[in-house]
């Protein structure tokens, strides 16, 4: 059970390198601020934004992109509407499969029981309604918290890369790295919650 939950040796090294590029994103600006390449990303940021402004108004002459955006549009509401959609009926049909597996027409072992089969569901639907809950609260928590968290503790060492400040370093690359390893954790929950509630 730990197994399909616990995230694999890969998982944890991928997630040093995640965690890595986190910080170095997270701290850009400031770094590019203490290292006086402030001017060149204000370049940067304004050539690409005059790049876009162009292409945007050059494509605006075109006679067809009114219609063109109007068709993303709607399609970006259809394909919301048709999801949701599509993931009622699914959990629709799932109910009513286990209501027909429950009954006396399926040759079930004799260690079966209706209380015992709903009991299972119940748990299945509980635990992945927590996961989905537990999930959205740690996504909200890494954003609010803590990687502004983190981003203080590791920009006190990369900002004149300090030794003094290395625990700091230490400290905040540990805060996003647990963080990202509970969230992988939470993933799998998600995943595989079926099998968890099986075993």
């Amino acid at each position: 059970m730990l197994s399909k939950i616990l995230p694999s040796v890969f998982d944890l090294v991928a997630i040093i390198f995640l965690a890595i590029l986190t910080i170095i994103l997270g701290n850009s600006h400031q770094l590019l601020s203490y290292y006086g390449f402030d001017s060149s990303s204000q370049v940067i940021k304004v050539g690409a934004g005059t790049a876009v402004n162009h292409g945007l108004t050059h494509l605006d002459t075109f006679k067809f992109t009114d219609t063109v955006v109007t068709f993303l549009i709607w399609a970006l509401v259809g394909v919301f509407c048709f999801s949701m959609v599509r993931a009622l009926a699914t959990a629709y049909q799932e109910v009513k499969f286990e209501k027909q597996f429950s009954t006396n027409a399926y040759v079930h072992p004799s260690t079966f029981t209706k209380g015992k089969f709903w009991r299972q569901v119940a748990t299945d639907f509980a635990l992945l309604v927590l996961a989905l809950v537990v999930t959205a609260l740690s996504l909200y928590a890494l954003v609010a918290f803590i990687l502004p968290t983190a981003f203080a503790y590791t920009r006190t060492f990369l900002i004149g890369f300090a030794l003094k400040e290395s625990f700091s370093l230490l400290v905040g690359f540990g805060i996003i790295y647990v963080w990202f390893c509970w969230l992988d954790i939470c993933a799998r929950i998600l995943i595989f919650h079926r099998k968890l509630t099986a075993i």
